[in-house]
């Protein structure tokens, strides 16, 4: 826990010995970014836990692909494999890092309110979709008995193929609201 309290300590302390108390409002962004990064680094430790919606989510997935599917709790079973959803793969800590991306997008740029409060829970949104989508991809895996697809989407570089994907989607959505604003005001002008 101390680890995740460093960052913001040490972002203070240098700003402090850099410009003194007087002038330490020139940081409050970046001094935020710091916290922020923090909080959504705590998050996946709340004792909340989105393992079923998960599996929910996943199962209707693979039904909607045709897949013969029985959900029960946490548990995805195909007919030749079953995978459990466990509280690492529920997708809260993708969730948490894209709450911290969207807050830093948030503190980059000026948006109005509705996109302020959308952006958060799009990237919230993302984040949970595109986990559900891996693990429906590993109960797919498991039930066509290829273990090494499996070790190399769940713990391998392809984990982190999906967390890519779900950074990209939240930066093309960021990016269409930032289009969005700038269209609206050259279209005022002609």
């Amino acid at each position: 826990m101390f680890l995740l309290v460093l960052p913001p300590l040490l972002g203070f302390c240098v700003a402090l010995l850099a410009s003194g108390f007087k002038r330490l409002a020139q940081y409050k962004k970046e001094l935020l970014i710091l916290i922020v990064f923090s909080i959504t680094n705590v998050i996946p430790r709340i004792p909340f836990d989105i393992s079923q919606f998960t599996a929910k989510f996943a199962a209707f997935i693979l039904w909607y692909m045709g897949t013969e599917v029985i959900r029960n709790g946490e548990n995805i079973h195909l007919k030749t494999g079953s995978v459990e959803v466990y509280g690492g793969c529920s997708g809260i800590e993708l969730i948490g890092q894209m709450l911290g991306i969207a807050c830093l997008f948030l503190l980059m740029f000026t948006l109005d309110i509705k996109k302020r409060i959308l952006v958060p829970i799009v990237a919230t949104l993302v984040a949970f979709i595109v986990n559900g989508f891996r693990v429906a991809l590993m109960a797919n895996l498991v039930a066509s008995n290829q273990r090494e697809a499996f070790k190399y989407w769940h713990e391998g570089d392809g984990s982190l193929i999906f967390s890519l994907i779900a950074v990209l989607c939240l930066g093309v959505f960021c990016w269409f609201m930032l289009g969005s604003g700038t269209s609206n005001r050259s279209n005022a002008k002609t």
